[in-house]
C-alpha cells in the first residue's frame, strides 16, 4: 500500500484537514460526512448516548464545520437531515433506533474503518498544526 505524500501548504481548514470543494453535491456530501465524524469524535462521548438525531445534527455536526464553509443540505445529494444518519448507519459508523418515535443515535462504532480513517487524518492534521 502506502499512499499519497502530497503535503499541501496553508491550513486552517477543518483543523488542517484537506479542504473540500462544496460547490458540487458530492463535495457537500463529503463535507457533511466529515462534520458528522468530527461531531462523533469531538462532541459525542459514549456517556451521552443515546442522543436524538436532531440534537446531534444541531449541536455536534453543524458546530464542527470549518468557519469558511456553509453546510447546505439542498446543495448535497442527501437533501434531508435523516438521510445522513441512514448513510452513516449503512457505513457501519453508528446505530440509529427510534425511541418514543424519535430517531436516536444509540451507539457509535469507534472501530469502524470510516471512523478510524477520519480520526487518523484529524490526529495527523492536529499534530501538524501543533508542530
Amino acid at each position: 500500500g502506502g499512499g499519497g505524500g502530497e503535503r499541501g501548504g496553508g491550513g486552517g481548514a477543518a483543523g488542517g484537514l484537506p479542504p473540500i470543494d462544496v460547490s458540487t453535491p458530492k463535495g457537500m456530501d463529503a463535507m457533511f460526512e466529515r462534520c458528522f465524524l468530527a461531531g462523533l469524535r469531538d462532541k459525542l462521548p459514549d456517556a451521552e448516548l443515546p442522543m436524538r438525531c436532531e440534537l446531534f445534527y444541531a449541536n455536534c455536526l453543524l458546530t464542527s464545520r470549518p468557519e469558511d464553509v456553509t453546510l447546505d443540505l439542498k446543495g448535497s445529494t442527501l437533501k434531508k437531515q435523516a438521510k445522513i444518519f441512514s448513510v452513516m448507519e449503512k457505513k457501519g459508523v453508528i446505530a440509529v433506533k427510534a425511541i418514543h418515535k424519535l430517531d436516536n443515535v444509540v451507539s457509535v462504532n469507534r472501530n469502524s474503518p470510516v471512523y478510524l480513517a477520519y480520526c487518523a487524518a484529524a490526529d495527523a492534521a492536529e499534530a501538524e498544526a501543533a508542530a
